[in-house]
């Protein structure tokens, strides 16, 4: 088994958002956005700390009162433009982790995410010998029946072949979900990403890979917790 030296949560947090404003304040089921990610990420029992990078006052009093620890993230890191990863970095070099810390990343648009797949997915990390680990789920249709638009006509973006196939006759796929991601701090400050060359997979059924992205997404979220009790 790999080298461990510390395990961080960080649950990049920023206040602005342009599809749902203060999305992650956004209430599902009485109980804030982010409040699912943090809860999970706490009751997981399985991380030295619990980082929630944010600009937000309020993410920032919200995250304290439900004891995670918070790090102020500047100004330039959380424009629309400012990418997950830089936020990672800046965290990285803040609290100046040592290569060997294994950093998972919870970001909070994914609430039907649990403690058990993130313990899950870390055990996967561990017995791998991968670089990194990405959640993923099957597609709710096949990438092979996707079309493009040339010249104002649908063109199959793959084999036009895959067209006339039945779901279950083509090959099994999966797209990240944007639940969990793990990597070393080492491979993070070298690659930059955490979609490496060698990345493990950690699948998640459809229902538990909502991420939250629109007005609807919230909606369904919010039946499927009402409806499963898997947070008390």
């Amino acid at each position: 088994m790999k080298t461990i030296d510390k395990i961080y949560a960080f649950i990049p947090a920023r206040g602005g958002s342009k599809r749902i404003p203060n999305k992650n304040l956004q209430l599902i089921a009485d109980k804030p956005l982010i409040q699912y990610t943090i809860e999970v990420a706490l009751k997981s029992s399985i991380f030295d700390k619990v980082i929630v990078s944010t600009d937000d006052l309020q993410i920032e009093s919200l995250s304290n009162d439900l004891d995670a620890e918070v790090l102020r993230r500047p100004p330039e890191l959380a424009q629309d433009t400012s990418t997950t990863i830089d936020s990672v970095l800046h965290f990285i070099n803040e609290y100046k982790l040592n290569p060997d810390d294994i950093i998972i990343l919870l970001q909070p648009t994914s609430p039907l995410r649990n403690e058990i797949h993130v313990k899950e997915a870390l055990e996967t990390f561990l017995s791998g010998k991968g670089s990194s680990l990405v959640s993923v789920t099957n597609p709710e249709h096949p990438p092979q029946w996707n079309f493009k638009v040339e010249n104002d006509y649908l063109v199959p973006l793959m084999d036009e072949r895959f067209i006339f196939m039945r779901s279950q006759d083509l090959p099994e796929t999966y797209i990240p979900n944007g639940a969990i991601y793990i990597s070393r701090v080492s491979t993070i400050v070298n690659k930059k990403t955490f979609y490496c060359k060698d990345i493990l997979p950690y699948v998640m059924s459809r229902e538990d890979s909502i991420d939250i992205d629109e007005a609807l997404d919230l909606k369904l979220a919010e039946i499927i917790i009402e409806n499963k009790d898997i947070y008390g």
